[in-house]
């Protein structure tokens, strides 16, 4: 069931005076902000709020705004790709961003590390990449798969957890395997 808008205020409120001391959240247009920004507004959330992230999350940082805008595009993607590991790096914290298949990820039931976009090197500046893999029959079952893309000093396992959801009632986990 969906809420209004005034419990909606509320739940908001209740929440921020809990997990809001300890979560904080910045919403930008695409294109408009870049990792140097991003770590500027965490330097001004650090002297403001004593706030420090251990996990530091960025929605499809492909369309961030350019590090060096007289790069080509490949190679602006490949900047704000290591500007994301050297934030993490510095920070000591956990990096998760979401990124895009290629398009012959349509027709696979498991990706794999070569279903990259735009830049295979996105595969160089992370620790772990995980994909996360859904049939047409285990949407409709509410099911979906995450698994190993590959995960750096490990052998070649490939682990799948599977994941069994009801997104009707806005439960994105009710059982895992």
């Amino acid at each position: 069931a969906q809420l209004t808008w005034i419990e909606a205020y509320k739940e908001g409120k209740r929440w921020d005076k809990t997990a809001g001391k300890r979560f904080r959240l910045s919403c930008h247009a695409s294109d408009t902000i870049n990792v140097k920004q991003i770590r500027n507004k965490l330097n001004s959330w650090e002297r403001r709020y004593a706030f420090v992230p251990d996990v530091v999350g960025i929605d499809y940082p492909d369309i961030l705004a350019a590090e060096d805008s007289t790069k080509s595009e490949r190679g602006v993607v490949n900047d704000t790709w290591k500007a994301i590991r050297k934030l993490t790096q510095e920070l000591h914290a956990l990096g998760i961003v979401v990124t895009q298949a290629d398009a012959e990820a349509y027709g696979k039931e498991n990706l794999d590390k070569s279903n990259f976009s735009e830049d295979k090197r996105k595969n160089a500046h992370v620790t772990s990449f995980y994909s996360i893999n859904q049939t047409e029959e285990e949407e409709l079952r509410g099911m979906l798969r995450i698994g190993e893309m590959f995960v750096r000093r490990q052998r070649r396992r490939q682990r799948k957890v599977r994941i069994v959801q009801c997104l009707d009632i806005n439960r994105p986990h009710v059982l895992s395997f």
